[in-house]
């Protein structure tokens, strides 16, 4: 699907939600029973539970209210600067371009938030353990 996913209202989806470049926005007290994943979208949950992973090639990633994730929260693609060479389109986007994770404080990961390159973090999670998982090196981050 490419274009936007938006309800202000409770959504109950049975299955996984993907978009190419279209948005993700889901309004409070909505479940999805698998996935959310887009490629160049932005993924947007307020006060809302998801049973699998989220996952952000290039957009940005925001969690808010009493959003609860089961699965892992994923951001950017994997060795994404080695598919490219210095100058290129794809090099200049990576780089220029920071995908930007916000998540709110009451936000629950359960599995664990993975970045993969490049990325703008903004943690507000009253959480006294949150696993951050850069490329190759596990961290944990305490507040």
């Amino acid at each position: 699907m490419n274009g936007n996913i938006y309800s202000p209202f409770e959504l109950y989806v049975s299955s996984s939600i993907f978009t190419d470049s279209g948005n993700i926005t889901l309004g409070a007290n909505s479940v999805v029973a698998g996935s959310i994943s887009t490629h160049k979208g932005k993924v947007l949950l307020d006060s809302v539970t998801v049973a699998g992973d989220i996952k952000s090639q290039y957009g940005d990633i925001s969690l808010s209210g009493n959003t609860l994730i089961y699965g892992d929260v994923v951001l950017g693609y994997p060795n994404a600067l080695s598919h490219c060479h210095e100058g290129d389109a794809c090099h200049v986007q990576l780089t220029n371009t920071l995908p930007r994770v916000h998540i709110g404080e009451n936000v629950r990961i359960l599995g664990t938030l993975v970045i993969n390159g490049l990325a703008t973090l903004e943690i507000d999670n009253s959480a006294s353990l949150l696993q951050i998982h850069f490329n190759t090196e596990s961290l944990e981050y305490a507040q």
